[in-house]
């Protein structure tokens, strides 16, 4: 079978380029090794700054020019439209999940010292979101706008001529073959395609490898207003800052990272922050309902994530700088490229 476009990855990136590219009426393919791609088990970040930090910087990490997408939000009492700002078009996306505010970012020491890193409360700093409840969204969108979804199916190989891209995927249905004008590889920050494809070649391995781990908890009972995203500081415990935020369902997150190479026990460290760290009183009648973790290689963006017949997108191509919005914006971007 002949396709358009196909896009290896159903994340933000991949998801917003199948909508886009299938709204301007190209055949369509989304491929997806998860069976269920609203169904988000591995900790990522769920939340959407304001304006046009990601993360918590708001430094341009390098002295080219970048258009940073920003995001505005339309927010009604059934759902609410994310506006993606500083592209070629009005681009918006529909979201119908929880959108909880965050007015302040605010770090804490043992004694119980804090600064916040904004002047005052009175202004939104982001919001938190349900990111199964973007992407069921964006998958809906997709499907009604004609693109073919294939879940639970992982692409194992690219080849590319002059005629057309080759992929090779193994699905529910066995091993096939097919063969697209263009592919948009939108797989993640370990894609093993792009390795393949030769886009990392150039590429400084930059930081060392990360691993994270977060407890889900029911409540939280912190002398701080639920709307801050809380830096817990206990050098004694971890030489690192200790993460406190909202997530779904109005639970709450609790986690840390490290580099891989140290062998740290990050649970037992969870553990001794919920029962016996400065900060234990705030977690006296919480339990821990779910643990969520992943890896992480900090490396650089990839400067030209555009060969051939393949583009790569998202964590692919740009971890920290994609967040959420920027990897709606660069779905979009990757798809209008791969039409021209």
């Amino acid at each position: 079978m002949h396709f358009d476009l196909v896009i290896v990855g159903a994340g933000p990136g991949g998801l917003m380029a199948a909508r886009t590219a299938a709204r301007d009426g190209l055949k369509v393919l989304l491929v997806e090794r998860r069976k269920q791609i609203s169904r988000v088990r591995r900790y990522c970040s769920q939340m959407i700054r304001v304006g046009t930090g990601g993360f918590s910087s708001r430094k341009t990490p390098t002295d080219m020019v970048i258009r940073s997408i920003y995001v505005t939000f339309d927010i009604d009492y059934r759902s609410c439209v994310l506006h993606l700002h500083n592209l070629d078009d009005e681009v918006t996306v529909t979201y119908r999940g929880m959108l909880a505010p965050y007015c302040n970012e605010t770090w804490v020491s043992p004694a119980g010292c804090h600064f916040s890193t904004e002047a005052a409360d009175d202004h939104l700093y982001g919001f938190q979101i349900d990111k199964g409840a973007l992407l069921a969204g964006l998958e809906q969108e997709c499907r009604q706008s004609g693109c073919a979804v294939q879940c639970a199916t992982v692409c194992r190989d690219v080849a590319e001529s002059e005629q057309a891209v080759t992929l090779k995927m193994n699905g529910l249905h066995g091993t096939e073959t097919i063969t697209a004008e263009r592919v948009i590889l939108a797989d993640g920050a370990f894609s093993a395609l792009v390795e393949r494809m030769g886009f990392n070649r150039d590429r400084p391995a930059g930081g060392p490898r990360l691993k994270f781990l977060t407890f889900i908890l029911d409540r939280v009972e912190s002398p701080f207003s639920p709307d801050h995203y809380m830096q817990l500081c206990a050098p004694s415990l971890f030489p690192g800052q200790i993460n406190l935020g909202l997530w779904t369902n109005r639970s709450f997150h609790l986690g840390i990272a490290a580099p891989l190479f140290t062998h740290a026990d990050l649970a037992g460290v969870l553990d001794r922050v919920l029962k016996d760290s400065p900060f234990a009183p705030w977690f006296k009648a919480s339990k821990v309902i779910d643990r969520l973790g992943c890896t992480m290689s900090l490396r650089p963006a990839i400067w030209e994530p555009a060969r051939g017949r393949v583009i790569c997108c998202g964590d692919s191509a740009a971890f920290a700088e994609t967040a959420i919005k920027g990897a709606l914006g660069c779905g979009y971007k990757a798809s209008r490229a791969s039409k021209a």
